[in-house]
Formats: structure tokens, C-alpha cells, sequence
């Protein structure tokens, strides 16, 4: 179930999904995309959440990198960009569920990453959703929250799109590291650069 603020979201990416948007990376896009898997260091066996999977173009590669051993739950409320994401033929150890990432279907400590790419702007509660990651997170778990242009850029772009992401913007350096904080992280780098925006952080150990 979603909220209104989200059902108004997914009706708006329905349409991009329909239109053909966001189906693979174009030559930049993936040059900035092997900096960042070099970064995650994902290992096979992982277990992977990944909010805001589209049409399953970042799916792909992560089930590659987490092979037949590894699992990778991945969540978005457009139902358009859930079929396509699914259409994929993704193996086994995929699972491309819709529904809103502020109720992971997983019970606590299920996963070692949480990847957001592209999609933190997009949380309608950005607290609430970093409280459910850090809940289905294994004390130690990474997160990571990358946007392949800086917080300045992404944020312009946004300002000149359609009224139903118009405001959804990355925070400044200090709300994000205190929401991240809040939520039961310790951030181990944050940068904001060409390369693009990347923060990083640890799940807690849970008292």
C-alpha cells in the first residue's frame, strides 16, 4: 500500500515507464556506474535490497554480482517499471516486488547492502524509509546513496520537471547526514563531486 504523495508518484513514473525512460544505461551512465559497483564491493552470496528499481536495468547487474547464492529484493511503486523490471527474465534469486520501500516485505537483519541509486529524492518519507533500511539491514550492513550527477545538478534538474517531482530534492550535507544518523547509521564518507553524489554508511550495532 502507498501513500497519496506516492500514488501520485507512481502514476508519474507509469507514464515515464510507458514512454521507454530509464531502460538501460546510456556509454556515461555506466562508465559512472563500474565507479560505484567498484565502491559496494558486492560479493557473491550478498544479499541486496534495492529501492526504486526501475526497469530492472540496475537489477541485472546486481544479480550478476550476487549470483545464484545471493538474493536481491527489488521494490518500486510504478507498476509499469515493476513489468518491465520483471520482463527481464531475471534469475531466481531476484525478486521485483511492488510496493513502497517505507514496508519492506523482509523481516529484520535479512540483508548486508541497501543500494539506493538514483531514487533517494524520490522516498516520500526519507526518515521513515531510512529507519525501514536500517531495520532490514544486518548490524554492520552497508548502505550506500549514489546519484550519478552532484546534489547541485540533480537538484536543478528536478526544479525544471513535472509538478510530481518538481520538489524532490537532496537535502543539504548536514539533513542527510542527520537523517542517515537518526536512523541508526554511522556515515563513513559523503561526497558530492563530477563522479557524483555517494554517502556511505554502516548499520549500527542494535543495543
Amino acid at each position: 500500500m502507498t501513500n497519496d504523495r506516492e500514488s501520485q508518484l507512481a502514476t508519474y513514473f507509469d507514464d515515464c515507464a510507458r514512454e521507454g525512460d530509464l531502460t538501460e544505461f546510456d556509454a556515461d551512465e555506466q562508465r559512472r556506474l563500474d565507479a560505484f559497483l567498484e565502491l559496494w564491493r558486492i560479493e557473491a552470496g550478498d544479499r541486496i535490497l534495492e529501492p526504486g528499481c526501475g526497469t530492472g536495468r540496475l537489477t541485472r547487474v546486481l544479480s550478476e554480482a550476487v549470483g545464484s547464492g545471493g538474493r536481491v529484493l527489488a521494490m518500486d511503486i510504478s507498476a509499469e517499471m515493476v513489468d518491465r523490471a520483471r520482463a527481464r527474465g531475471l534469475p531466481d534469486s531476484v525478486d521485483v516486488s511492488l510496493g513502497s520501500v517505507l514496508r519492506v516485505p523482509s523481516g529484520d537483519d535479512s540483508f548486508d547492502k541497501v543500494l539506493c541509486l538514483n531514487v533517494f529524492p524520490h522516498f516520500s518519507d526519507r526518515g521513515a524509509a531510512l529507519r525501514e533500511f536500517a531495520r532490514v539491514l544486518r548490524d554492520g550492513g552497508d548502505l550506500w546513496i549514489n546519484h550519478f550527477a552532484s546534489r547541485e545538478a540533480i537538484n536543478e534538474f528536478h526544479h525544471g520537471c513535472d509538478p510530481s517531482v518538481r520538489d524532490h530534492l537532496i537535502p543539504s550535507d548536514d539533513e542527510v547526514r542527520a537523517l542517515v544518523e537518526d536512523a541508526g547509521f554511522e556515515v563513513v564518507s559523503h561526497d558530492d563531486d563530477d563522479p557524483g553524489y555517494r554517502l556511505h554508511a554502516v548499520r549500527r550495532p542494535r543495543v
